[in-house]
């Protein structure tokens, strides 16, 4: 419940790009700093940052009251199958599937 005015008064703007979930250019898009980029083939990295991306596209949806559930399936990688289900409270052995 907080406004746009006063998210755009404390977030930073960055511009991520995440490419086949194998790469990453991601840096400062905000008017007020320098701009400043990195790239990366770090998987680590590169995995953070598609959760950052689906987790704003989640808030998203959350805020405008739109459905993003299927964006959001088809940015996650293998094995992420399992998390759906746990939050389902299906039971599965997770240790075994892996």
């Amino acid at each position: 419940d907080v406004s746009e005015e006063k998210l755009e008064k404390i977030w930073n703007h960055k511009m991520i790009l995440v490419i086949d979930q194998k790469e990453l250019l991601m840096g400062e898009a905000d008017k007020h700093n320098l701009k400043k980029t990195a790239w990366t083939r770090n998987t680590a990295i590169v995995d953070i940052a598609t959760n950052y991306i689906i987790l704003d596209i989640t808030l998203f949806g959350l805020r405008m009251n739109i459905e993003v559930g299927d964006t959001v399936s088809s940015m996650l990688k293998e094995g992420y199958d399992n998390l759906g289900k746990m939050l389902e409270h299906e039971d599965i052995d997770v240790l075994t599937s892996v």
